[in-house]
């Protein structure tokens, strides 16, 4: 835009009015205030306007006189460069981008050139040319980059960033208490595995506390990887590991360790040895024993299994008793101790009755190996020498496993019986004469 500034003079009056038009240019452009003596043009082009200015006077007579207006092209503006905020990096990062820009108020960015000014070595610009390449390889200290931006008319302009590279910071390192133990007494030791890693550097300590538990635990070799806890006790032990690297960083991680009470032992129970009677007698005293080795019997317990008539124990709850009112048959008689911690343990022991007659013939029948895995040997008695004898093999449930007749001949004979096919467990040999005396022998099958 520009003013016009015209005048006008009359010698023998006034000038009335005014009146500005364009001769000659480029199209578009406007005249305000054409109808002064100063009018303003604008929307002007490269190129060159003819403007007329007509005056009137007070008569109606009127002047005219033309100016040019030259319009010139405009004078380029060079653009700007922006690379962007000063960049610190720690090492062992050595890789960094630059992001820089350029901006051109008259024309368009045509070009980018970073290059490197100032620095240790390394460094090196990958495209350059682009407006964010990335240096790479660079050591500890400060580089100075420089982008120059180019615009559609050749105009540049320039900027700097400075790329600060920081020493490596050291890494802590990394505790590993282990995995938590679990142990059972009486074992009271224990040892902890530790272990340290350091990605930059070597660990330089070990140190072991008790953070936790029992008062005992004491740690030996506490300031080694592998210390032994000891003097345990029931309970759960909290340690702590802490682990220091060659630069002074530490690190810590934790480890239970629980220890349970003993596991306890069942007791023993002994019943004491099979019992054989001949009736009239009709009672007999039995004589349990029971330990643990680890704790106390609280309780004792006679009953009977199994039985072929009516009996009485006098005391059950007692170690040694006695039970009576006994009828001819075998007993199946156990003997049970509970100790402190509950557990129990039992023992059992067959008790004879045998009818009066038996008293006559003690002993007549012995039987071997006992227990038996396969054969059974029988030492058959008979005082007469001759006669028949009616051998039985039951199970403990009084089911007739084997039975066999033989005739003897001499005062000793022996009889082998194959218990080969029979399943494990108490088995009852029953020997019967012609005299009607019976022996009773427990055999356990192996």
């Amino acid at each position: 835009t520009t003013n016009l500034s015209g005048s006008g003079t009359d010698p023998d009056g006034t000038i009335i009015s005014y009146s500005w038009s364009l001769l000659s240019g480029l199209g578009g452009s406007t005249i305000n205030s054409s109808d002064a003596a100063t009018a303003v043009v604008g929307n002007l082009m490269q190129g060159v306007y003819s403007y007329q200015l007509t005056v009137t006077d007070n008569a109606g007579a009127i002047g005219r006189d033309t100016l040019n207006v030259n319009v010139n092209a405009a004078e380029n503006i060079a653009p700007s460069a922006n690379a962007g905020n000063d960049i610190t990096i720690t090492l062992p990062a050595n890789t960094t981008g630059l992001t820089g820009s350029g901006t051109d108020t008259d024309g368009t960015i045509v070009s980018y050139n970073w290059i490197k000014i100032a620095g240790p070595a390394g460094g090196a610009l990958s495209n350059p040319g682009a407006n964010s390449p990335t240096v790479s390889g660079l050591l500890q200290g400060v580089y100075s980059y420089q982008l120059t931006v180019t615009d559609n008319a050749g105009a540049i302009g320039r900027d700097m960033l400075n790329v600060n590279v920081n020493a490596a910071g050291n890494v802590a390192p990394t505790a590993n208490a282990g995995s938590d133990i679990t142990i059972t007494l009486p074992v009271n030791t224990t040892v902890l595995i530790g272990s340290g890693t350091d990605p930059d550097g070597s660990i330089a300590f070990y140190a072991w506390t008790k953070i936790a538990g029992p008062v005992t635990g004491t740690l030996t070799n506490a300031n080694t990887a592998f210390p032994t806890a000891g003097s345990l006790v029931k309970g759960i032990y909290i340690y702590q590991l802490t682990v220091t690297d060659n630069a002074g960083a530490v690190d810590r991680d934790t480890i239970n360790v629980t220890v349970k009470a003993a596991l306890n032992m069942a007791p023993t129970a002994n019943a004491g040895s099979d019992l054989s009677i001949f009736l009239p007698v009709d009672s007999v005293n039995l004589n349990g024993i029971g330990f643990d080795l680890d704790g106390t019997i609280i309780t004792y317990r006679w009953r009977v299994i199994k039985a072929p008539g009516l009996y009485t124990i006098a005391n059950p709850s007692n170690s040694q008793t006695q039970i009576h009112g006994l009828h001819q048959g075998i007993y199946e008689i156990e003997f049970s101790a509970t100790d402190n911690n509950g557990a129990i343990s039992a023992d059992t022991l067959l008790l004879t009755v045998g009818t009066s007659q038996q008293v006559n013939n003690p002993g007549q029948v012995n039987v071997y190996p006992n227990p038996v895995s396969t054969i059974l040997n029988a030492e058959i008695k008979n005082s007469k020498g001759e006669g028949k004898i009616l051998i039985t093999l039951f199970d403990i449930r009084g089911i007739q496993v084997f039975q066999k007749r033989i005739v003897v001949t001499g005062t000793i004979n022996f009889e082998k019986i194959d218990l080969t096919a029979l399943f494990p467990g108490i088995y009852i040999l029953q020997v019967n004469y012609e005299n009607n005396t019976q022996i009773i022998k427990k055999v356990v099958k192996l």
